[in-house]
Formats: C-alpha cells, sequence, structure tokens
C-alpha cells in the first residue's frame, strides 16, 4: 500500500500536501489489518486470504473506517457503493455489525499465542520468536510501542546551522521539537507534519534520519577514509563522511543511485563522496587502510511499528536468507581490511541468527575481534559484550543492532 503511495505522490505533486494524512491514514490501518482480517472471516463470513490484492485493500479500509474512525454515513455508503462495483458484496449491516461488535468478541475466538498476534496485528511466528528472545513482559510492551506513534528523528547539518536555531524554526512553523539528550545534532518530532516539504529541509539545514542510525556515525570512531558496502539511501555515509572528510559509497543498485547522489548535494556533502556502482561481495578494493561501515539487507523486524506494511510479507525464510547474505558481505569486508582497521556492522532487526550468530561467526572463523565503543546508550548484545541493540520501547526509536569488529 505504501508503495503505491509513493509512487502515486511521485506522479501527482499537485496534491503533494495530502501525503502526511494519507501516511497516517495507511499507518492505522496496516497496524490493526489482522484485527480487521478477523472481524471480516468472523463475522462477515469473508475469507480474506481468497481475495485479489485490490479487494483486500478495498475491504480492510471499508472496516477500518468503520471500526476506528469517525465518518459519515455518506462517505461509508459511498465506499460500498464502490466496493460492490469491484465484486466485493458487502452491506450496510455489515459496517453496522462491525462497528457495534467489542474487539474483546472477535479475539474470544482465538488462543494463546495466536490471540496475541491477531490482537496486536503481527506475523504469529514473530510473536513466538520474540516471546523466547525477550520473555513475555518485556514482549508486549515492545508489541505495544510497534503500534504507536514513535518520535521523528532529525540530524542537523552542523555546517550549515546550529541545532538551538533549528528548534526555533521548527517551533515557529508548528513542530512540537525537542533536543535529543544523547545526540547534540539531533533533534526529536512528537507533532507536526510536512517535515520534508519545509524551506530549511529543502535547503539541506537537515535529514530525517533514525537516531539508531545516527548511533552508527558515533561509534564507527572513524577520522579517516572509508568505504559504506552498502551505501543507499547514504545518510549514515554522509554523516560519517561530515567527520573524516571523504567517504567512498558501494551500492550494487543502480537506480538507487541518482536519490543518493540528491540527498548528498541537497545538504552539501556530494563533494567528499564518491558512489560507485559496484557489487560488494566482490569488492574492487585491495587490502588496505580503509574502515568499512557494513549496514546489509536484513529481515527488517526492527521497522515493523514505522513500515507496518513489513508485516504483510516477511516469514521466517527471510531471515536464514539474510544471513547468508550477510556473513558473505561480512567475509569479503573482513578480506580486505587491514590489521588495525575496523568494521562496523549494523541491522535493523532483532534476530539473534542476523546479529550476535553473525558476530560470533566473524570472531571465529573470519579472526575478527568485537572491541568496546562510545557511545552506549543501547542495551548489551545477547551473549557478545559491547555489541548494542536498541528497541522502540526503550528507546523510542527503530528496533536496532550495531557492534564494531577490528583485525587485531
Amino acid at each position: 500500500m505504501r508503495l503505491v503511495m509513493e509512487h502515486y505522490f511521485r506522479k501527482n505533486q499537485d496534491v503533494e500536501i495530502i501525503r502526511g494524512v494519507v501516511r497516517a491514514y495507511l499507518l492505522g490501518l496496516l497496524r490493526k489489518y489482522r484485527i480487521l482480517d478477523a472481524f471480516a472471516e468472523n463475522l462477515l463470513d469473508i475469507q480474506v486470504s481468497t481475495l485479489g490484492s485490490f479487494q483486500r485493500s478495498l475491504l480492510r479500509s471499508i472496516l477500518y473506517e468503520s471500526k476506528f474512525r469517525d465518518v459519515k454515513r455518506r462517505r461509508l455508503e459511498s465506499l460500498l457503493k464502490f466496493a460492490r462495483k469491484n465484486g466485493l458484496k458487502i452491506t450496510w449491516q455489515d459496517v453496522v455489525l462491525v462497528k457495534n461488535t467489542p474487539i474483546r468478541e472477535v479475539l474470544r475466538r482465538y488462543q494463546g499465542v495466536e490471540r496475541v498476534a491477531v490482537e496486536y496485528s503481527l506475523p504469529t511466528w514473530v510473536v513466538e520468536y520474540s516471546f523466547k528472545l525477550l520473555g513475555k513482559r518485556e514482549s508486549f510492551k515492545l508489541f505495544k510501542a510497534f503500534n504507536k506513534r514513535q518520535p521523528t528523528w532529525i540530524r542537523v547539518i552542523t555546517n550549515r546551522t546550529t541545532r538551538e536555531k533549528l528548534l526555533k524554526v521548527l517551533e515557529r512553523r508548528g513542530f512540537e521539537a525537542f533536543p535529543d539528550k544523547d545526540f547534540d545534532d539531533l533533534i526529536g518530532i512528537r507533532r507536526g507534519e510536512g517535515l520534508a516539504r519545509i524551506p530549511e529541509h529543502k535547503s539541506g539545514l537537515f535529514v530525517i534520519q533514525e537516531k539508531a542510525s545516527v548511533l552508527v556515525g558515533y561509534v564507527s570512531g572513524f577520522r579517516e577514509i572509508f568505504v559504506d558496502f552498502t551505501s543507499s539511501p547514504g545518510l549514515k555515509l554522509s554523516h560519517i563522511s561530515e567527520r573524516t572528510g571523504y567517504g567512498i559509497g558501494f551500492e550494487i543498485k543502480h537506480r538507487r543511485i541518482p536519490s543518493m547522489k540528491n540527498i548528498l548535494e541537497r545538504i552539501g556533502s556530494r563533494d567528499i563522496i564518491d558512489i560507485v556502482n559496484t557489487d560488494s561481495r566482490v569488492p574492487p578494493l585491495r587490502r588496505g587502510s580503509s574502515n568499512i561501515l557494513l549496514d546489509p539487507d536484513c529481515s527488517s523486524l526492527g521497522r515493523l511499528g514505522v513500515s507496518p506494511e513489513i508485516r504483510l510479507w516477511i516469514t521466517p525464510d527471510y531471515v536464514s536468507r539474510h544471513r547468508e547474505e550477510q556473513r558473505i558481505l561480512l567475509k569479503s569486508a573482513s578480506g580486505v581490511l587491514e590489521k588495525g582497521r575496523c568494521l562496523i556492522y549494523s541491522t535493523c532487526t532483532f534476530t539473534i541468527e542476523e546479529n550476535e550468530e553473525n558476530i560470533n561467526w566473524a570472531v571465529e572463523e573470519l579472526g575478527l575481534e568485537v572491541v568496546e565503543v562510545e557511545p552506549f546508550i543501547g542495551v548489551e548484545g545477547i551473549g557478545v559484550p559491547f555489541a548494542q541493540r536498541l528497541y522502540p520501547h526503550i528507546h523510542h526509536t527503530i528496533g536496532f543492532f550495531v557492534a564494531k569488529l577490528c583485525k587485531i
């Protein structure tokens, strides 16, 4: 749904002003999709899995409007008429039944882990995994955080303005903003819409960047040339380059490069960064003096709150598949690391397979060593000293993992 939304607004920039409203609507719907499906299947006898993608999305929208939004009858009747034209048999009586039936009545039809998964609209396997990893008490806190609005984080481009000046500007523009307590170039936004449309964003005074992502720039400790093996969209690359004076970004997908260049140009980092369209599994590097940043593709379970569409398609297979791809990249990066140089490894997921197991594998098979980092704002990695994890319910950012490995 959100990919369709992004495509639509790129083609119809004249209605860009309503993007924030549409995004908020989709976030709300996706965070409740399993409850909506439960109403459809248990009250209306509609098997959601048998519907086409358009009908499925339309049904969820109608039920979301009926159950969770205070909309006028005329609007709902218009939606029902549109649904019937598209082969979806749903009546006004169905809408009234959904509206008047408490959620707890539907949830009673589920038991154990499945009931929790439906209540929080999460894949059942994710709930099971979290229970084993964190225990039930901590998991429920995590699930609640996934379905609540977290702060939006922005990184100040400090060679163009100061945090204090930008905070004042944001306040004047109606945003509820606050300075982060850990990083002096970071601002949190509690309320306000349209960040990407204000002049200060367009002129490159800040970028929208998760706090967990900003942490990578600090713990790297890099002060000289480095290579980002998986650099799109370029935010970590630009942050570290501001400190080192120069960085190289590898990106395998050519179509991502234009948007990267646009971001770097907007914030004034284009002249200190070279982007190379290449495959980091076979990097065009000899063993040398560069440090390396590796933030590979992952199962993205840490993003289930900010990108709830992931819930619709993520399966356990993604974890094992990504783990193997991550190890290929770790081996590739280690192969060009010179003694005394370091590698930062990070992911936006909380699985052990993609995090601690990979780190232990790199230590045992590649001869790397996990080293202490500062700042340490997360919780310690599971069985891996000096690695740190961040969670939405504790740190108010995406779920994240980061560790620093050096060739000793």
